[in-house]
């Protein structure tokens, strides 16, 4: 009888025991689960946080289109065309500008509609960090540019465009027709090229009031704007 009474103590102390284990893990589940609710929203409250300085950051950092800024019709068109067939705006935080170097304007002996326009035509894509443009991208194209006036405007009727690699001397020779200094002009137009560059980066920054006092390409110094 005792024997019973003690197995019937021991199951009922075990009962509770158990009761109490499981309130005590209830109870911990309840505080883990709150205070997993809280780090939750510190978490999500930081991100929110990253997130609008991030938005503000790249508001800052978003570049107008670039568009020519002078009187030269030919020019302009130029410019107009080479933009729209080479580059289009799919980055906000980018902008791309062109550097030409012409050498020579002629009429076409076989079309006197038609203005033979000889140069180098660069284009560089910048993104802005801090007061500064970020060279991230950028070619050249020598050739010819055949401009005719239609009505009041004038716009590119085709591009000869000196082709790259092996063909890339040949090719100049041939649109310079033996025209020796014309030629010397073409392959040497990276020397002079900082001139055009750097005038039309100033004047994009005046025109548009931006907080931009340099341009870098990658391995070299600043040029300073200002």
């Amino acid at each position: 009888m005792n024997h019973i009474l003690r197995n019937s103590s021991m199951k009922i102390l075990l009962v509770l025991s158990f009761i109490f284990i499981v309130l005590a893990g209830c109870g911990k589940s309840e505080e883990n689960v709150s205070s997993t609710e809280e780090t939750v929203e510190v978490v999500t409250s930081e991100n929110d946080n990253n997130m609008a300085e991030t938005n503000i950051d790249d508001e800052c950092n978003i570049l107008p289109e670039y568009v020519y800024y002078g009187d030269d019709p030919i020019e302009k068109a130029i410019t107009e065309y080479y933009l729209a067939d080479n580059y289009h705006y799919e980055m906000k935080a980018s902008v791309a500008i062109p550097a030409f170097c012409i050498f020579m304007t002629e009429v076409d002996e076989n079309n006197a509609d038609i203005v033979k326009v000889y140069g180098n035509y660069w284009l560089f894509v910048y993104e802005k960090v801090g007061t500064t443009l970020e060279n991230i991208s950028g070619g050249e194209a020598p050739g010819v540019m055949y401009v005719k006036k239609n009505d009041d405007k004038y716009v590119v009727d085709h591009f000869e465009q000196v082709r790259d690699g092996s063909y890339y001397a040949d090719d100049i020779k041939a649109i310079c027709n033996g025209n020796k200094t014309l030629e010397e002009q073409f392959f040497s137009s990276s020397d002079v090229l900082t001139t055009p560059r750097t005038y039309n980066i100033k004047k994009y920054v005046e025109m548009f009031d931006l907080d931009i006092d340099s341009y870098h390409d990658y391995g070299w110094d600043k040029v300073m704007l200002r």
